[in-house]
């Protein structure tokens, strides 16, 4: 296991070297940092845990095809652009408790996913969690769902939408364990 510790302010776009992460890194830790760019760990093959508490935002592709990419935590992510954790084969678990902004293909082909917390989201935008494990999923801020948001998640037993006032096409299509949908009026 290797270590970056305090060390990066930001991750610019592309910025991974292939050699060094892809085949040797299973963890990468900074507690500076606050920006990541556009895929800075797209494809860390070797990756599998991800700490940066003060990272406020992440761009597209940050973290895609991390294969082995298993639990994220990102305390203080507040907004990001989409798919940063696409086709995450391995990801089981998230938290995004800061996260504010929209979510769009940001877990798309994350097959194995089961549990999201994304508690202060507005905004699930096109297919957020397509084709994943989750069972249930509460969405206690979510105002908008875009479309196919949830789109082929076998699994999925129990949706809460609490504020939800607009619902995308497709978003509960072939979602064949679903039963029980909450929409409560504010």
């Amino acid at each position: 296991m290797a270590d970056f510790i305090n060390t990066i302010d930001a991750l610019g776009d592309d910025v991974v070297m292939d050699s060094i992460i892809n085949r040797s890194i299973t963890e990468f830790k900074d507690d500076k940092l606050a920006e990541i760019g556009n895929s800075a760990f797209r494809g860390c093959t070797a990756l599998e845990t991800i700490d940066f508490p003060n990272a406020k935002s992440a761009q597209k592709d940050a973290f895609s095809e991390c294969k082995s990419l298993v639990n994220v935590s990102l305390p203080a992510l507040e907004t990001s652009n989409m798919q940063i954790f696409q086709n995450c084969t391995s990801l089981k678990s998230v938290s995004l408790p800061a996260h504010t902004g929209p979510l769009q293909y940001t877990f798309i082909g994350c097959t194995a996913l089961e549990s999201i917390d994304v508690p202060k989201a507005t905004n699930v935008a096109n297919n957020f969690i397509e084709g994943s494990a989750i069972v249930e999923l509460r969405l206690p801020s979510v105002v908008t769902v875009g479309n196919s948001a949830f789109r082929g998640c076998a699994k999925l037993k129990m949706v809460d939408l609490p504020v939800c006032t607009s619902i995308g096409a497709h978003s509960f299509y072939n979602l064949l364990s679903l039963n029980t949908v909450v929409l409560r009026s504010g």
